[in-house]
C-alpha cells in the first residue's frame, strides 16, 4: 500500500521551480536590470521634495487669565477640548492665506542658468508687488535683467511675440493684463551692481486660490498619541521656505488665539477711558465753581458735628454714585447682549461687578459657547447641527441673563431709594449751617465723591493695562520648525516598485514560456505526461556536435551509456517478438531525432543484433552525410517500384548495421508513404533483421509519422 505524501511542499514542486529559474534566468536578470535602469531615469527627473516639522502644545500651563473666574477658558482655550477642531483650524483656508500673505509667497523668484532655472527664496536684489487681471498671466514667466541702479529690463512673450521694456525701479507698470511694481532692495547698490548685472532673473505670479490649495494638500497635522501636542508637517521643494512657512503659520495661529482676550482688554480700557473723561469733566466743572465761589465768599470753618454730618452725607452720596454707575453698566451690558447678533459678544470686563458671582458664571458660559462657535466655523458652515445647538444654548443663556439683569436693576433701584432717604436726613441736619458755609459743603462733597470715583477708575485702568502684558496664548511652540531632509522621492520605494514590477513581468513571461513553449527535461517529467513505457533518456552532450556516431567515436562517454541503457530496456520489451520495428520522430526539427536513430541502431548492432535503419524523412535527409554513405537508390525509388530492397540496402562501416537512404527528394513525399510497396518492404526486412529503425519527419510539422504509426 503506497503512502500518501502529506508534505506542504513536495520536492517535485521545488524541482519545477528550480527548473523554471534555470530555463529563464536570463529573462529574469534582463528584466531586473532594465527595471533598475528605468527606475534610475524616472527618479533622476523627479524634483526633490523636502520635509519640515514643528510641534505645538495646547493647554499650556503658562497661560492664565487676568480676570480669574470670568475669562477662564476665554479665547481659543475652550476649543481645545476637541483636538480635531484645532487640526482643522491649522489647515483652514483663512490661516493658510494669512501665512502666505505675511511671507509674500504669491510671487516666486528664479535665477536662469545655462543648464537649469533654479528657484531662490531669499536674496534677490529686487521685490515685486503684482496684480493679475488676465488669468493667463498666472504662472507666467517674466524675465528681468538689471541694467543699472535705477533701471531694469523686463521681457516676456505674448502670443508668440517677444516684448521687452526698460523700466525704472519703484514706478508702476500697468497693462490691460497685469499691474507690476518692482522695487530694488538694499542689496542693490554701487558696490554690488556689477555682480547683479550678469544674472538673469525670472519671476512669476501665482494664483492665490491655487497656492492655498497646494499648501493645504501638503500640510499635515497629527495629534501625538496621549498628548495635547500637535505635530505640523509640510513638504516643499525649498527646505528654507518650508521652515519659514511653518514658523509663520505657528505665529499666525497663536496670534489668532489671542485676539479674543486682547479685544476684551481693549474694550475695557476704552470703556474706562470714556468714564474717566466724563468724571474728569464733572470734576473740572465743580472745581471751577468752587474757585469762583471762594473768590466772592469767606472760607468755611466747620465744627466737629458739622464735619460728621458732612462725612456721612458724602459716603452715602458715593454709595449712590456707585449704584448709578452699576445701573449704567448693567444698561450697557443689557443693550450689548440684546443688540449683538453677529457672534462677536465681547463686552468690556468693567461692565461686570467682581462680587456678582452668578453674572460672572453666566457671562463666562456665554463666552465659552460663543468661542466654540467661532472655532467650529473655521471648519464648517452656520447651517451645521453643532452650530445650531450652540446657538440655541446661547439664546437660552441670553434670556436667563436678561431676566437676571432686570431683577438686579430693580434691586439696585430700591437700594438707591433707601440711600436717598439717608441723604435727605443728613441734608436736613446740615440746613442749620449758614447758607454760604452750606454751599461750600455741597460743592466740597461733590468734589470728594467724583475724586473717589476717578481714583477707582484710574485703579481699574491700571489693573487692565497691567493685565494686558499678562495675556499669554494657550498655545506654545514645543519644537520650532526644522527640516527633516528629503522626503520625496522615496528612492528605495521607487527601486523596489520597479524591480518588483520587472520580476512580475519576468515571471509572467517565464510562466508563458513554460506552459506553451516548455520542454521535457528529464524522464520524471516524461513519465508524468504519458502512460507509455519510458525506455531511457539521452543526455545533452557538446561532443555530439562533432560527430553523429558518438557510440562509435566515444564509447565511454555519458551519452553512449544512455544509449546502452536504452538497448538494455529494448531487449526486455516484448521478448517473444523476433523482429522489432522502432519508429523515431520528434515534435519539431533540430532536436536530435536522426542522431538518436543512428546511435540507437549503432549500439544495437554493436550488441550483436542485425539492425536496419530506414530513412523515411523524404523531405530532409541527413543519414547519408552522417554515415558517410551514398547510393543511387533509396526509399523514393523503392516506393515507386523502380528499385528492389536488395538494391536499396547499403552496408555501413559498423558491423551488423545496414541502412536504406531516403534517396532523391520527391515532390509528393507524403503521398509516397501510402504506397503498397512500404508494407511489403517491412515484411521483407523483418525476415532478415532483429531491429528495424524507421527515421521519420518531425510530427509537429509533417503528418508522415502519424501515418506510419
Amino acid at each position: 500500500m503506497e503512502s500518501k505524501n502529506t508534505a506542504i511542499i513536495d520536492i517535485k514542486d521545488l524541482k519545477k521551480i528550480g527548473q523554471l529559474l534555470r530555463d529563464n534566468w536570463l529573462i529574469i536578470f534582463s528584466f531586473v536590470l532594465v527595471s533598475i535602469v528605468v527606475a534610475y531615469l524616472y527618479s533622476y527627473k523627479l524634483p526633490k521634495i523636502y520635509g519640515a516639522k514643528t510641534q505645538l502644545l495646547l493647554k499650556s500651563q503658562e497661560t492664565y487669565s487676568y480676570k480669574e473666574g470670568l475669562y477662564q477658558g476665554l479665547g481659543m482655550y475652550t476649543g481645545y477640548e476637541n483636538i480635531a477642531n484645532q487640526t482643522r483650524i491649522l489647515t483652514s483656508t483663512d490661516l493658510v492665506s494669512q501665512t502666505i500673505s505675511k511671507l509674500k509667497m504669491d510671487i516666486s523668484y528664479y535665477i536662469v542658468g545655462r543648464l537649469q532655472t533654479k528657484e531662490v527664496f531669499t536674496g534677490t536684489p529686487f521685490s515685486v508687488d503684482a496684480q493679475i487681471y488676465s488669468y493667463n498671466f498666472y504662472e507666467f514667466p517674466f524675465t528681468l535683467k538689471i541694467l543699472n541702479e535705477e533701471t531694469c529690463e523686463i521681457s516676456y512673450e505674448v502670443d508668440g511675440k517677444q516684448e521687452s521694456i526698460n523700466h525704472r525701479f519703484g514706478e508702476p507698470m500697468i497693462t490691460s493684463n497685469f499691474y507690476l511694481l518692482i522695487d530694488k532692495t538694499k542689496a542693490l547698490n554701487k558696490s554690488t551692481i556689477s555682480s547683479f548685472k550678469d544674472i538673469t532673473y525670472q519671476f512669476s505670479v501665482h494664483d492665490r486660490n491655487n497656492l492655498i490649495h497646494s499648501y493645504k494638500n501638503t500640510l499635515n497635522v497629527e495629534n501625538l498619541e496621549w498628548t495635547a501636542i500637535l505635530e505640523v508637517a509640510l513638504e516643499n521643494e525649498n527646505p528654507e521656505r518650508a521652515i519659514q512657512f511653518l514658523d509663520t503659520l505657528s505665529k499666525v495661529y497663536i496670534a489668532n488665539s489671542l485676539k479674543t482676550e486682547i479685544r476684551v482688554n481693549e474694550n475695557t480700557i476704552i470703556d474706562i477711558d470714556r468714564q474717566l473723561n466724563e468724571v474728569g469733566f464733572i470734576l473740572d466743572s465743580i472745581e471751577d465753581i468752587m474757585e469762583n465761589y471762594k473768590e466772592s465768599k469767606s472760607i468755611l470753618n466747620l465744627t466737629k458735628e458739622e464735619e460728621t454730618y458732612y462725612e456721612n452725607l458724602t459716603n452715602h452720596e458715593i454709595a449712590k454714585r456707585n449704584i448709578e454707575l452699576r445701573l449704567k453698566n448693567l444698561e450697557y451690558l443689557k443693550n450689548y447682549i440684546t443688540s449683538n447678533m453677529n457672534k462677536e459678544l465681547l463686552p468690556p470686563s468693567s461692565y461686570i461687578d467682581d462680587e456678582d458671582a452668578y453674572l460672572k458664571k453666566a457671562i463666562t458660559e456665554l463666552y465659552s459657547c460663543q468661542v466654540q462657535i467661532n472655532g467650529i466655523l473655521f471648519t464648517t458652515t452656520e447651517k451645521s447641527m453643532s452650530v445650531k445647538q450652540l446657538e440655541y444654548q446661547i439664546e437660552l443663556l441670553r434670556n436667563d441673563i436678561l431676566k437676571y439683569l432686570v431683577n438686579l436693576e430693580k434691586a439696585l433701584h430700591e437700594k438707591a431709594q433707601s440711600i436717598d432717604g439717608e441723604i435727605s436726613y443728613y441734608e436736613g441736619m446740615l440746613k442749620g449751617v449758614p447758607r454760604n458755609q452750606r454751599q461750600i459743603l455741597n460743592i466740597s462733597r461733590k468734589i470728594a465723591v467724583n475724586e473717589k470715583l476717578y481714583s477707582y477708575l484710574l485703579e481699574k485702568r491700571a489693573e487692565t493695562v497691567i493685565a494686558r502684558s499678562g495675556i499669554f496664548s494657550a498655545i506654545s511652540v514645543v519644537e520650532s520648525a526644522h527640516s527633516i531632509g528629503v522626503v520625496k522621492p522615496d528612492m528605495k520605494k521607487i527601486y523596489y516598485s520597479f524591480i518588483s514590477g520587472g520580476l512580475l513581468f519576468a515571471f509572467i513571461i517565464a510562466a508563458i514560456r513554460t506552459l506553451f513553449f516548455g520542454r521535457i527535461n528529464n524522464m520524471d517529467e516524461l513519465r508524468e505526461l504519458t502512460t507509455s513505457t519510458v525506455l531511457g533518456e539521452v543526455y545533452y552532450a557538446k561532443e555530439a556536435k562533432d560527430t553523429y556516431l558518438v557510440v562509435d567515436s566515444q564509447p565511454r562517454s555519458f551519452i553512449t551509456e544512455s544509449f546502452r541503457s536504452i538497448r538494455t530496456n529494448l531487449e526486455y520489451m516484448a521478448p517473444d517478438i523476433k523482429s522489432k520495428i522502432i519508429l523515431i520522430t520528434s515534435n519539431r526539427p533540430g532536436v536530435g531525432k536522426t542522431f538518436c536513430s543512428i546511435n540507437t541502431g549503432a549500439i544495437l548492432a554493436k550488441g550483436g543484433k542485425k539492425v536496419l535503419i530506414i530513412e523515411l524523412d523524404l523531405h530532409k535527409s541527413k543519414i547519408q552525410t552522417a554515415l558517410n554513405v551514398s547510393s543511387d537508390f533509396g526509399m523514393s525509388t523503392l516506393l515507386i517500384g523502380k528499385s528492389s530492397p536488395q538494391e536499396s540496402i547499403i552496408r555501413t562501416s559498423i558491423e551488423n548495421l545496414d541502412v536504406i537512404l531516403a534517396g532523391h527528394s520527391p515532390p509528393n513525399a507524403s503521398e509516397l508513404l501510402l504506397s503498397n510497396h512500404l508494407p511489403a518492404l517491412l515484411e521483407h526486412t523483418k525476415k532478415n533483421y532483429d531491429y528495424i529503425i524507421v527515421d521519420t519527419p518531425p510530427m509537429g510539422i509533417i503528418s508522415d509519422a502519424l501515418v506510419l504509426m
